[in-house]
């Protein structure tokens, strides 16, 4: 799993949701063999992204995209359009606290975005206990437990 944010404490959120909190019993994946790498910006995780696209390592199979990271830096949505571009297919989660009106008045497309899976599924950064449940679930069907 590949994270990128630009605030520390997100950051460390995600470090203790994925060595603390996630159920870990319930995924068919010892807690050993996971992996999840954390990022300051979309342009960082990209970067790391086209490195491992081009060796013979294990890819990753969701990343998630802090929707805001910074003026002058790609947003969640920029970040995600270019790993699709990239080749990367698997899922990609948009973590925000910005409303759902808010995104779709700076993204016009963001219905297509979504429709075509470029993003699948925006998350609310306000709701920490529904963003661990989804990402559990999410785990569980890519490891093949349900």
């Amino acid at each position: 799993v590949l994270l990128a944010d630009d605030d520390q404490f997100q950051r460390f959120y995600y470090q203790t949701l994925f060595q603390k909190s996630l159920d870990f019993e319930s995924i068919a994946i010892e807690k050993k063999d996971f992996r999840f790498e954390l990022f300051k910006s979309g342009e960082e995780l990209m970067t790391n992204y086209k490195d491992n696209k081009n060796c013979s390592c294990e890819h990753p199979l969701m990343i998630i995209l802090d929707y805001n990271m910074g003026k002058g830096k790609l947003s969640g949505i920029e970040t995600a359009l270019s790993l699709r571009k990239a080749g990367f297919r698997g899922i990609i989660l948009l973590r925000t606290s910005e409303t759902e009106d808010y995104l779709k008045e700076n993204h016009e497309d963001l219905e297509e975005i979504l429709e075509r899976k470029d993003v699948n599924e925006i998350l609310g950064k306000n709701n920490h206990i529904e963003t661990k449940s989804r990402i559990q679930e999410i785990m569980k069907k890519l490891f093949g437990k349900t």
